[in-house]
């Protein structure tokens, strides 16, 4: 069966209408003491109809601002699937993020390709005095990556390759909203385990703030990660936990992830022109090292922002309104395997 036909079945069994502002309805399920695993597997299924959408158009001509649109969706699912405490059983939490991370690696590639190219085009037409006559054959490499990847993102996801596992997907929603097993059963209301995902998240993201005062790459993309999980989780099921100031709460996430993300996609750029060094010479080799020099300087000056950002956090986390003792009333007796 064909992506858009799953999408199809999907609509009609969570009786979704055409209107994009509706498929991911909470109004059935608003009160406290509704189902969280009713409410949660809903809004997957309005993301998973969402996600077809963005797959089908692949077959328009590339656009940029869409595939990142599909990464978006794909962060968010993964943001309701994991975390603490869980909506599914181990087993199909770790079968659903297996399917998400591997679709968001395709699209990965081909969004950062897509960053590189524009970063690269940028910094040619507005310093042109520092890449002698090398950026021609660098553009054009960069091009030709660009295309590889966006051939390799649409043959994943237009030629077999994604169908079946988005249908192990689509199942695993039917089954948890319809004839689900006892002793997978999430009964808690929603409200409850809204605070709990979000303490979860929460108390994450501040423990690795709180003990990385100079965080180097590796730190800052794991912040970075973090940081995003609990923007989703704030934007998801925030007005589930009645949390006062989500809207401050996802703002100075958004302020940290802006830079973040700006860092990230520079040591990002800066390890995908090194790998192509070695292909070039001449004044394509040193237009490539004027980019990467440029990279370079634009990481220095982030770092330091970074971390005055982390600092700040530090002092005003009460801007989340969140106690980290709450996820304790889900939390295992034993010490229980993260899920992310």
């Amino acid at each position: 069966m064909s992506i858009e036909n799953y999408a199809a079945e999907l609509k009609t069994v969570f009786h979704f209408n055409d209107k994009k502002d509706e498929l991911g309805l909470y109004e059935e399920y608003i009160d406290a003491d509704a189902s969280s695993l009713a409410v949660g597997v809903r809004i997957l299924a309005g993301y998973a109809v969402e996600l077809a959408g963005y797959v089908s158009a692949l077959d328009k001509p590339y656009d940029a601002e869409r595939v990142h649109c599909l990464r978006i969706v794909l962060r968010k699912m993964k943001a309701v699937i994991g975390g603490r405490p869980r909506l599914f059983s181990p087993e199909d939490t770790e079968k659903a993020l297996e399917i998400l991370s591997a679709a968001a690696f395709h699209t990965g590639e081909a969004r950062d390709t897509d960053i590189l190219l524009s970063s690269a085009e940028s910094y040619f037409q507005e310093l042109p005095e520092c890449f002698a006559g090398g950026r021609k054959g660098v553009l054009s490499l960069l091009k030709k990556r660009a295309s590889a990847k966006r051939r390799a993102l649409k043959k994943y996801f237009k030629s077999g390759g994604f169908e079946p596992a988005y249908g192990e997907l689509c199942g695993l929603l039917k089954k948890y909203y319809g004839d689900m097993p006892e002793e997978t059963a999430e009964t808690a209301g929603i409200k409850a385990f809204a605070e709990a995902r979000l303490a979860d998240r929460y108390a994450k993201a501040l423990d690795f703030i709180e003990i990385t005062e100079k965080p180097n790459d590796a730190q800052i993309h794991e912040l970075r990660i973090l940081c995003k999980k609990l923007r989703y989780s704030i934007e998801i099921f925030g007005s589930f936990a009645e949390m006062k100031k989500a809207g401050k709460a996802v703002n100075k996430l958004k302020e940290l992830q802006d830079v973040l993300g700006f860092y990230n996609d520079l040591s990002v750029q800066t390890g995908i022109l090194s790998s192509m060094a070695g292909g070039v010479q001449g004044a394509e080799l040193g237009a490539l090292a004027s980019v990467m020099t440029i990279m370079g300087a634009l990481k220095d000056e982030l770092t330091e922002e970074v971390h005055d950002i982390c600092r700040s956090m530090r002092k005003k986390d009460k801007i989340f309104e969140i106690k980290k003792k709450r996820i304790r009333r889900y939390a295992p007796a034993g010490k229980e395997e993260e899920t992310v």
